[in-house]
């Protein structure tokens, strides 16, 4: 039977190169990038009812496939490696899309987007909670699958 991972048990989806940021206080973090090769690289694992397979950019749940734009599965797994932890879209921007210039907009887009494609709704929400003027927040459990090892 499938564990609950622990934050280091994800290592595999911020395995990505890392680099700190060069601003002064507050403190430093690490800065996760994610590429769409190192995406694809990913074991699979589920987030509440639905599999999740990054190296065909598709999610599952029953016999219904979806399958992601490459942003969305992106959007997905720094979602999944973060489950329960407020992110803002100042963060999502900047490690989602690093060296990218898109806007708040296209966070929301992106969000919207991925809603869509785990059948959520922002008035229910069971997988991407909004918190008005702080981010967003996977609420649905990530389990690694069987076999799935960390990087």
């Amino acid at each position: 039977m499938p564990s609950t991972p622990e934050p280091a048990d994800l290592a595999w989806i911020n395995y990505a190169s890392r680099e700190r940021e060069a601003a002064s206080p507050p403190p430093r973090r690490e800065r996760v990038v994610l590429w769409d090769d190192q995406v694809a690289a990913h074991p699979a694992f589920t987030v509440g009812d639905w599999h999740v397979l990054p190296g065909l950019g598709q999610i599952r749940r029953g016999d219904r496939t979806v399958t992601l734009e490459p942003r969305t599965m992106r959007l997905l797994l720094y979602f999944a490696g973060r489950a329960g932890e407020v992110l803002s879209i100042e963060r999502l921007l900047d490690e989602v899309w690093p060296r990218v210039l898109v806007t708040p907009d296209s966070v929301y887009q992106a969000i919207a987007t991925l809603r869509r494609a785990l059948a959520d709704t922002p008035r229910a929400p069971t997988y991407i909670q909004t918190l008005a003027r702080r981010g967003y927040r996977l609420l649905a459990p990530v389990v690694l699958e069987p076999g799935a090892r960390s990087a």
